[in-house]
């Protein structure tokens, strides 16, 4: 092995095979020394919080996915949420109720050079339907596009079965697919779960089908260099629909290859939202 050095922790942590527990710790680590001053005025650690994260395209402002992670899936160690919608506005975001349980320890507004330090090149993914992304966007064009970070805290009067210490919320203004390859392809990671929860394909302003395997977001998603994430969240919010809740994904026209029902979301009561694995790849 060609070993040039200095050689990083994170290099150490992946010749000794345990880079999963290190970039754990680490972001453990980043999250607990936070101060309010450092959040607002100190350097973003962005692929640290993209690390074993959840994205989530379309997102609103659903704390459904946040609610599952905290309490239903300790497992996951997830403590990082990065929501996607250009439909959002600032002043939407300002006025959705917090996470019960947690208070703002501090929040940011990040530029463009914060997020991608280095720039990025997007790539024009098959099947792109330049006229009606256009059309589509369009009708958002008065969106001012904004990344905000977040970090919370959780109460006092809250104890670890409520959720973690601690974890960070990244919320974008901007397009799913364009979003996912500039954080994740350029910064060589991938996120541990994406949520893809009433994405608003057809008249909900969706220019692409995020459950569809032949549509640029699969493709991009499939594409990174650093791996495809370990599970998918799929579903709708049921009261928006004319069908009862249920207990099967039988309705859910997801079809990604190599992903498996796993188990309904039991974060989302009256939500019909189930929860995705990808296979073990043999060898």
């Amino acid at each position: 092995m060609d070993i040039k050095y200095p050689i990083t922790g994170e290099e150490v942590a992946k010749m000794a095979g345990c880079w999963d527990m290190y970039m754990t710790s680490q972001q453990k680590d980043i999250l607990n020394e936070l101060t309010p001053e450092t959040i607002a005025h100190g350097e973003f650690p962005v692929r640290a919080l993209l690390y074993n994260s959840v994205y989530y395209p379309a997102s609103a402002f659903d704390g459904g996915v946040i609610r599952d992670c905290n309490v239903n899936r300790k497992d996951w160690e997830v403590l990082s949420f990065v929501y996607v919608d250009y439909m959002a506005t600032e002043r939407d975001l300002s006025e959705t109720d917090m996470p019960r349980g947690y208070r703002v320890l501090g929040k940011r507004r990040l530029t463009e050079t914060e997020l991608v330090p280095n720039g990025w090149t997007p790539q024009i993914p098959p099947h792109f339907n330049m006229e009606r992304y256009r059309d589509r966007v369009s009708h958002f064009a008065n969106r001012r596009p904004f990344a905000t970070w977040m970090v919370f805290e959780r109460l006092p009067e809250f104890g670890e079965d409520h959720g973690p210490k601690r974890f960070s919320l990244l919320y974008l203004c901007a397009d799913g697919v364009a979003t996912y390859q500039a954080l994740y392809w350029t910064h060589g990671v991938h996120p541990h779960a994406i949520a893809i929860i009433q994405p608003g394909t057809g008249f909900g302003g969706n220019w692409t089908d995020f459950f569809k395997k032949d549509d640029p977001f699969y493709w991009t998603v499939s594409h990174n260099a650093a791996g495809m994430p370990d599970y998918v969240y799929c579903g709708y919010w049921s009261q928006n629909r004319a069908t009862s809740p249920s207990d099967t994904p039988d309705h859910i026209h997801f079809d990604w290859p190599d992903y498996t029902y796993a188990q309904p979301a039991v974060g989302y009561p009256q939500r019909e939202v189930f929860l995705y694995k990808k296979e073990a790849v043999e060898g």
